[in-house]
């Protein structure tokens, strides 16, 4: 439950600001390799100034000693400025700002110094600039680097730059960075272009800094620099950043509370990550990677054997069982037993109903939402597809095929987003749901329709009654668990949230499976697979993908399937040999895009014959 808290944490959740909209974060790990040198146009940093080496860091700090925190540099004074956000800026002289570059008179945007929302993510633009050398494996980077970074081709991208001069530090160099939006957007280009590449922002990539969301404080926030579309225009922009002394009108930084130690500090820890990874720092982030790949595997094998536990296909530990402290020795010792018994539980047979009872006997909700290709704001479609665990008395069969007609499926249309149809991207079916009847609903009822369906009946028909298995009936008043089940499941609940409705309200009784970490399990596979890469792999017909109401019942079959199979291969030889199988075809295509690449490195060595 604390790991549902933390995923539930406001802190986790981003607030997009005026223009933007936070896009999904999707759990990735970056290889972190890169070729000995990265090309010359994308590999230095623009007209940047170095700070002595020879000047330390403090180890300590806090509100009063934030100055001390990045090394001074020498020969650098500033000015108290006072902007206007909403009008032309001015330099510390008070007038406009005609410095000249390359020939062209430098004017700062109407919006320059606008404050970032809070918890916004973004990412450091000389980071992202050296992406194809730095967070992706060898054999990929120099066809992303010639698709989307060499010659230019990343520069001239439309950046809108932020810059983060936190007040109380004075005489160094700010970091500039976009949003994470913009750079997710230009992975999707990528994987368009590199079909092969399959790269996105990962949740670890806060944990090297290539993330960075800053606190809510207005005195650690990012502010607007201006927007950039060449390397001309982005040197102009560096060149010009408001100096750390500026203040801007109707500012609120005057009014929010002090600063306390603990957010200074995890300001400090953000900076140094985001610092360390702009310049290209790789020790501190691949200790953090490693500690995070570890602690997330650990996760995901505690989430795959909680959910063998909900669909009784693993016994309980004591710590499922509800002993009193007066039990009986005889209790206390079956209940031992059944502990030992679960540290090397056997294989289940699937063709027999589950030996083990179900673990809260909870209630199956999976989620997908389908949002308009090129404005992620708008939503257009919610999938739902329930199955109470009550129903489940049958054998589930090898992929769970006999569970699977009891789940029932919904899909609803935004009324005002009918529109809107993805064609670029994706092939869009909102049309075309395969389990009954679309409904539609007017975006404003739309959180209030979801909610419906994670209460009593819970999309059931009315005459439907729960019974527990000694026949009792479970009257509707009675606060079952729930397990919201998705496919990449914290870019659903993003767009909740964006459409109104928040289930962290649910927290107390809910708890999270995601499918594409249960298959990284069952694999033993860092990288995620698609929901229809899992459902080719097992041999489940699907149709009409991208239509968020069969997407929905998908996920739950593929969840259904990944926790039967897992529980029946227990222990035995035949998973052994699936999962060997599996490594070698992983190396395989490693070895065929690595000779890809020597053999595009090789070209042209042999056409001059005279040689």
């Amino acid at each position: 439950m604390e790991r549902l808290k933390l995923l539930m944490n406001d802190d986790e959740w981003p607030v997009p600001s005026p223009g933007h909209t936070d896009d999904t974060l999707r759990a990735a790990a970056p290889n972190g390799s890169q070729p000995s040198k990265p090309d010359e146009d994308q590999g230095q940093e623009l007209d940047r100034e170095d700070t002595s080496a020879d000047e330390a860091n403090p180890t300590a700090i806090s509100s009063t000693n934030l100055a001390t925190y990045i090394p001074k540099r020498k020969g650098r004074q500033t000015k108290q400025t006072t902007v206007s956000t909403n009008e032309t800026s001015t330099d510390s002289a008070g007038q406009l700002d005609n410095t000249t570059m390359h020939g062209h008179a430098h004017v700062r945007h109407p919006d320059c110094g606008k404050l970032a929302s809070p918890n916004e993510a973004f990412c450091p633009i000389f980071a992202v600039s050296k992406y194809p050398y730095k967070f992706v494996e060898k054999s990929l980077s120099q066809p992303i680097a010639t698709a989307a970074f060499d010659d230019g081709k990343f520069w001239r991208r439309e950046w809108d730059v932020y810059y983060l001069w936190p007040e109380g530090i004075s005489e160094t160099k700010p970091l500039l960075l976009v949003p994470a939006l913009q750079v997710e957007k230009l992975l999707t280009e990528i994987n368009t272009l590199v079909p092969a590449a399959n790269v996105t922002l990962g949740s670890e990539a806060e944990t090297f800094g290539l993330v960075v969301r800053f606190a809510g404080n207005a005195k650690l926030r990012p502010r607007f620099l201006g927007q950039s579309g060449s390397r001309e225009k982005f040197a102009s922009l560096e060149k010009h950043v408001p100096s750390v002394d500026t203040s801007y009108e109707g500012s609120p930084t005057s009014k929010v509370s002090p600063l306390t130690d603990d957010a200074v500090q995890d300001w400090r820890r953000k900076m140094d990550l985001a610092s360390e990874v702009s310049k290209g720092k790789k020790l501190a982030a691949k200790a953090a990677k490693k500690q995070t790949r570890e602690e997330k595997q650990t996760h995901w094998k505690s989430d795959l054997k909680t959910a063998e536990r909900f669909l009784g296909m693993r016994p309980l530990t004591l710590e499922h069982l509800d002993i009193p402290e007066n039990a009986s020795w005889h209790a206390g010792s079956a209940a031992q037993a059944v502990n030992d018994l679960n540290m090397r539980p056997m294989a289940i047979d699937p063709e027999k109903p589950p030996a083990h009872p179900f673990y809260k006997y909870p209630v199956l909700i999976s989620l997908d939402i389908e949002c308009y290709e090129h404005d992620k704001s708008k939503i257009t479609e919610i999938g739902l597809a329930t199955l109470d665990t009550l129903t489940l008395t049958d054998a589930p069969g090898v992929l769970a095929q006999h569970w699977r007609t009891k789940a029932r499926g919904r899909h609803f249309r935004i009324r005002e987003h009918l529109h809107l149809n993805n064609n670029d991207f994706v092939s869009g079916c909102a049309d075309k749901f395969e389990f009954g009847e679309s409904e539609l609903v007017d975006l404003v009822d739309a959180p209030a329709t979801i909610a419906t369906c994670f209460r009593p009946p819970f999309s059931a028909p009315e005459t439907y009654t729960p019974r527990l298995p000694n026949g009792d009936i479970v009257a509707q008043d009675v606060q079952r668990h729930l397990v919201l089940v998705g496919h990449d499941i914290l870019n659903d609940i993003r767009y909740l949230r964006i459409l109104g409705y928040d289930i962290s309200n649910l927290s107390s009784h809910l708890s999270i499976l995601d499918t594409a970490d249960l298959h990284r399990v069952y694999s033993q596979a860092w990288n995620p697979k698609s929901l229809a890469g899992i459902m080719y792999e097992f041999e489940i017909p699907a149709f009409n993908l991208h239509n968020a109401g069969n997407d929905a019942m998908y996920t739950l079959w593929v969840m259904l399937a990944l926790v039967v199979r897992s529980a029946s291969e227990r222990g035995t030889k035949e998973k052994k040999i699936r999962l060997e199988e599996m490594r070698m075809e992983r190396v395989k295509e490693h070895m065929a895009r690595e000779a890809e690449r020597v053999m595009q490195d090789n070209t042209g060595w042999d056409t001059d014959t005279s040689l």
